[in-house]
């Protein structure tokens, strides 16, 4: 499971890293891509995301969760910051916390631990997340984070096509994700180091297998910095 949550209520302008980018969607090919993964079959499709002005760079505060569906018992949180006009999210999973909570599987000799024990584990792993949450969603940590990635968000990318392969091929891509990622790169306009991260992050959406788009969101970052 992976749940993506972002608060409008906490905006922050981000001109340097949006610098000249448009939203990739407005491409009809791409819009189509990415309706086909997130529309039910048969359901009508629709624009999910929050009225935009493309004329404004901004960004809100949020955060994804995921929970193992394999019996691993852990929780994982990671802020995120979302790009309004396009719903793209650049994750921060060095800023990641995951909490492990106790399973129903014990193993032989271990102490069986009773319902209050559980209860009492339960409460702290709910009121770190409270606390964790409360933290990511402020204004402070989101103008915070956006000046770190401005840092190296402007340096220009003057070879799409040989940077982006390059980057491929040190973050093993495949070659329909690089493919994918350089389409999404033109469509975006946006001829720099940022660009490169928002082209990972908006083919991304166009992506069935919601676990390797959790992966590319990840990585964004770092491409950005390879960049």
């Amino acid at each position: 499971m992976h749940v993506k949550v972002y608060s409008p209520a906490v905006a922050q302008l981000a001109p340097a890293l949006l610098a000249n980018y448009r939203n990739p969607f407005a491409t009809s090919q791409l819009a189509h891509d990415r309706t086909a993964v997130t529309t039910p079959p048969g359901q009508p499709t629709h624009d999910a995301l929050p009225p935009s002005d493309p004329d404004l760079p901004v960004m809100f505060a949020g955060f994804r969760f995921s929970n193992s569906e394999t019996g691993h018992g852990a929780v994982v949180l990671k802020p995120e910051l979302y790009v309004q006009v396009c719903g793209n999210g650049l994750t921060l999973p060095m800023l990641a916390v995951r909490d492990v909570h106790l399973g129903s599987r014990l193993k032989a000799g271990a102490v069986a631990w009773s319902q209050d024990t559980y209860d009492k584990q339960l409460a702290v792993v709910t009121a770190k997340t409270r606390d964790t949450v409360q933290h990511w969603l402020s204004p402070e940590f989101l103008a915070e984070q956006i000046a770190l990635l401005d840092a190296t968000a402007t340096t220009p990318v003057t070879e799409p096509d040989k940077t982006i392969t390059v980057i491929a091929k040190q973050m093993r891509f495949s070659d329909a994700e690089r493919t994918g990622i350089l389409s999404h790169f033109i469509a975006g306009g946006q001829l720099n180091a940022a660009g490169i991260a928002n082209a990972i992050t908006s083919f991304s959406q166009t992506l069935a297998d919601p676990t390797r788009a959790d992966t590319l969101d990840d990585l964004a970052i770092e491409a950005m910095a390879l960049a």
